[in-house]
């Protein structure tokens, strides 16, 4: 924490982001790790997030990693499905991608969680369909006065909302506008306050 408030202070960040990376460091070589020496790698930057007039997003064909193969419950490095579905949304014209998960329900985005309201209630994707807890997913129920089912879900499921919203720490709540796959685009009516 000392590290990353000095950092902060160096840089001169009032309003920004800051990441902290931890990888396995110098040491072994190979994939068995031992006696090594962790490195940490601290970032702390001014951001500002100025959102797009539509925010589009894509159903990739890349599928979620699931849960089985590795950990979907905190972030790492081993992102290739995130990296490949959001190059797929952005050859799209696409803000966002959608993974689905091997069992073809609904996971979350590239760098987000999804939720679409529908008589009176948000859903959005549970941990069983291999999504990432994110800081704004959780503390969403303590800024709305809506039902919260976290569930498993399909994409006809998301496609019958009256609205969705993404959810990121970067930028908060975004409401989206338009669903596009290869061959459709779905219109989603816009978001109404929940809050």
């Amino acid at each position: 924490i000392e590290n990353l408030e000095s950092l902060i202070t160096i840089n001169q960040v009032r309003n920004g982001m800051a990441r902290i990376i931890l990888s396995r460091g110098v040491g072994s070589k190979g994939y068995l790790y031992k006696n090594n020496q962790s490195t940490c790698v601290i970032e702390a930057f001014p951001y500002k997030f100025i959102p797009p007039k539509m925010i589009q997003i894509y159903l990739s064909k890349f599928k979620k990693i699931p849960s089985d193969c590795l950990p979907t419950n905190f972030k790492h490095n081993n992102g290739l499905s995130s990296v490949l579905a959001k190059a797929e949304a952005n050859q799209n014209n696409c803000f966002e991608a959608i993974l689905l998960n091997t069992k073809n329900f609904i996971s979350d985005g590239t760098s987000s969680n999804i939720f679409w309201l529908k008589n009176d209630t948000i859903f959005t994707p549970s941990e069983a369909s291999d999504a990432l807890p994110g800081i704004m997913q959780q503390h969403l129920a303590e800024f709305t006065s809506y039902k919260i089912i976290k569930n498993e879900f399909k994409i006809e499921d998301l496609l019958t909302a009256e609205s969705a919203f993404l959810t990121n720490i970067n930028y908060g709540i975004l409401p989206i506008n338009y669903f596009k796959n290869f061959d459709t685009t779905f219109s989603i009516s816009q978001l109404e306050p929940i809050i």
